[in-house]
């Protein structure tokens, strides 16, 4: 029986946004809050605030992105009144301004804390990791990638590094668990119900993305029948969109690429495409999409880079792509949409199983509360 007190964890990340780091907190928040646990989470408002709450979160929205002196000295103000009020023993930051702010907090109140480097566009992968995250208790690293961008000089000084993907939640992302009515409704609002064949690509709409590569790869495909369906909050970087629907209509392939809005069910999604693409330019973290479309054995037609060289075995569980390469992408899309049913069986059930041998999102959530717990309890001198 377990006799440990139940955890109070504050988590500090740029926004609770639809993206990978923000999943990642609020997973966590329900494994410790349904463990009798606290979560706070200090973060800009976005998308995914109102699933936090549900949760049994405490959002604390805080303008990180604001660089005055004045702003700063208000956010550590707040950060160090949150501990104390909320008795917190464990803080877990997100990126480069969140170690910062952690960093901070945790020497003055003495309270561990660990860091997540997160990916960004706006930042080659070598920069992901600050001079900041070298003085946490751990660094999180979401996949091996991320591990390997940790500089030798933070080895050397003793930085401890603990490789703990995102993970997938395998229960939910099940095919058997994809019920036949959903599907239907699904296929039947995107208009997808009688199409020959259907490429999903699902993700922000952001140029590192990749979304250009893909719409020059339709372009190119001997396949003409198949549909690509792009995953988008109608709301979402218009301008970014409106050079996409550009570059559509000059490639005249209006009627075989279309946007579609995001579905509540994402597993229902992946079972609708014949094939998913993730044709990202630059590296991520930890890539969401490849891990959770294999899960539901879907072929993935990928970018090389980043972690996904190391979810995809090319030829068994889906094909790698040279970043940026229409040509490739093209040929690669081709082959994955000519499968036949007993390849297309064999795929589904590699990659399904080895999504369940390395990236089970029960598995990863044990491993991070053991890391919290360990550096929570008394040190013996």
């Amino acid at each position: 029986m377990n006799t440990e007190a139940p955890l109070r964890l504050l988590q500090i990340l740029p926004r609770l946004d639809a993206d990978g780091a923000s999943r990642n907190a609020i997973d966590m928040a329900r494994t410790v809050i349904g463990q009798g646990g606290a979560v706070i989470a200090a973060a800009r408002t976005g998308a995914l605030v109102g699933e936090f709450r549900q949760a049994g979160g405490v959002h604390l929205d805080l303008p990180f992105e604001s660089l005055s002196p004045l702003a700063r000295w208000r956010i550590a103000r707040q950060i160090r009144n949150t501990l104390g009020k909320h008795r917190i023993d464990v803080i877990h930051a997100y990126g480069r301004r969140g170690a910062r702010v952690a960093r901070r907090a945790a020497r003055t109140m003495g309270i561990p804390f660990v860091v997540s480097p997160i990916g960004n566009d706006d930042r080659p992968p070598e920069q992901w990791i600050s001079p900041d995250m070298g003085m946490a208790d751990a660094i999180v690293a979401a996949s091996p990638f991320v591990a390997s961008l940790v500089p030798q000089t933070m080895l050397a000084n003793g930085a401890r590094v603990e490789v703990i993907p995102r993970g997938v939640d395998l229960p939910r992302f099940s095919p058997a668990m994809v019920r036949a009515e959903k599907l239907i409704r699904q296929a039947q609002e995107w208009r997808a119900d009688d199409l020959p064949a259907v490429i999903l690509m699902t993700g922000r709409l952001s140029p590192g993305k990749g979304h250009d590569v893909l719409l020059h790869a339709m372009a190119r495909m001997k396949t003409r029948h198949a549909t690509c369906l792009i995953l988008s909050r109608e709301d979402e970087n218009q301008r970014y969109r409106e050079t996409l629907l550009r570059l559509i209509a000059s490639l005249q392939l209006e009627g075989r690429v279309r946007f579609v809005s995001h579905a509540p069910d994402m597993p229902v999604a992946y079972m609708i495409a014949d094939a998913v693409v993730v044709p990202s330019r630059v590296p991520e973290a930890f890539n969401s999409v490849c891990a959770e479309a294999l899960a539901m054995g879907r072929p993935v037609v990928a970018s090389c880079v980043g972690d996904t060289p190391g979810m995809i075995v090319p030829g068994k569980t889906g094909w790698l792509v040279p970043p940026g390469d229409a040509e490739a992408l093209a040929a690669s899309l081709d082959e994955a949409l000519t499968l036949g049913i007993p390849a297309r069986a064999a795929l589904a059930a590699e990659a399904r199983a080895a999504i369940e041998r390395a990236y089970s999102l029960a598995d990863a959530q044990k491993h991070m509360l053991a890391l919290y717990r360990d550096l929570t309890r008394p040190r013996r001198r």
